[in-house]
């Protein structure tokens, strides 16, 4: 390798020298405020993220169950998957807000989601929104229905009818509020269609023909 000439020795020293010019004053103690400062106004704004998300879900919640209380129409049923969507939107949301609540007053001793990360916390939410809303609309769309319409009966004459209760009323915020939960589920789903429609034989039997091929 050749060795350098004088003028490029020359231009390194210039460069070195503009560099040091830029930092000159700066101390690892400047960078490290500089990134707290960062991290503290995230925090503060992942705060008000989580507390306008629960303003909103619960607005939602209050929305659906007084609309289903007081719909004396008849028109008022077809709104009914409208406001079983909407009640796992909001039960969702506020599972998936409770979690990362938990995990900010640091009452779990697991910290799987940082406080500081602003699109983490966002997505969080999203997913747990998403999550909620296909469950209620799915798995849980009967019980929902049958409590929203037990509601709208409220409203009018005659005797009081029983509200049903059933533990898929809480499938959305269970859904919202556990992330592992919902993929755990999701897994298995898709492994079970998988050795319904035998792709998962296919695999496996792939799998073991090529250990087999590879013993000497």
């Amino acid at each position: 390798m050749p060795r350098p000439t004088d003028d490029q020795r020359a231009a390194l020293d210039a460069y070195i020298r503009s560099l040091v010019s830029l930092a000159n004053g700066l101390t690892l103690d400047d960078f490290r405020t500089s990134q707290i400062l960062i991290a503290k106004r995230t925090e503060r704004r992942v705060k008000v993220y989580i507390v306008g998300a629960t303003v909103l879900f619960f607005f939602f919640l209050f929305t659906i169950l007084t609309g289903a209380t007081f719909a004396r129409s008849a028109g008022a049923a077809n709104y009914q998957p409208l406001y079983a969507g909407l009640w796992g939107l909001s039960l969702g949301g506020l599972g998936a807000v409770a979690s990362i609540f938990l995990h900010i007053l640091k009452l779990v001793p697991q910290m799987t989601l940082k406080q500081n990360d602003e699109f983490e916390v966002i997505g969080r939410i999203i997913l747990g929104c998403l999550f909620s809303t296909i469950f209620s609309l799915t798995i849980g769309a009967d019980a929902i229905l049958a409590f929203l319409e037990a509601l709208s009966t409220l409203g009018l004459g005659g005797a009081r009818p029983s509200i049903p209760s059933s533990p898929m009323l809480l499938l959305p915020f269970i859904a919202g509020y556990s992330i592992t939960l919902v993929l755990g589920l999701l897994e298995k789903a898709s492994r079970a269609i998988e050795l319904t429609i035998g792709i998962e034989d296919r695999r496996e039997g792939g799998a073991r023909v090529g250990r087999r091929g590879s013993r000497p």
